[in-house]
């Protein structure tokens, strides 16, 4: 039942990336096939468009728990409701604060680079491990009980 939920969890987090992103998908395949139309991996980076991304999908899934009937402890949903999706949002806003308008030469690219990879790993690992636990709990609820 765990590598079930986990598997959904999985396939969200795909689907998610795939529609969610489409955008990006859609310009990266221009400039594949539109001579002088290009999109650079530093473009990407200081336009921001992972970032708020990221923001939208965890902010969402906070949102989808305060609307659930899931019951976590207490100190978890301060640290997994409260807390994450705070830092997430914080360094996203300070991140793009820090990028818009200036070109990569006015920038530590490494460094900038590495936050927001940071918080791109963060956020996914977060959404695996949060939506499997909503499609296990949600199983577990509705299994049949037996007779």
């Amino acid at each position: 039942m765990l590598l079930r939920s986990f598997m959904k969890s999985a396939t969200w987090v795909f689907l998610t990336i795939l529609f969610g992103l489409l955008q990006l998908w859609l310009a990266i395949g221009s400039s594949l096939i539109i001579k002088n139309f290009s999109i650079t991996h530093d473009k990407i980076i200081l336009d921001g468009v992972l970032l708020f991304f990221v923001t939208a999908v965890v902010v969402a899934i906070t949102i989808d728990y305060y609307f659930s009937d899931n019951n976590y402890p207490r100190w978890a949903v301060g640290i997994l409701f409260g807390f994450f999706p705070g830092i997430i949002v914080i360094i996203s806003v300070w991140l793009f604060g820090i990028c818009i308008g200036k070109s990569k030469t006015d920038l530590e690219m490494v460094t900038i680079n590495s936050l927001e990879y940071a918080v791109l790993t963060m956020s996914f690992i977060y959404a695996l491990i949060i939506k499997a636990l909503e499609f296990y709990q949600n199983k577990k609820l509705n299994k049949p009980k037996e007779s």
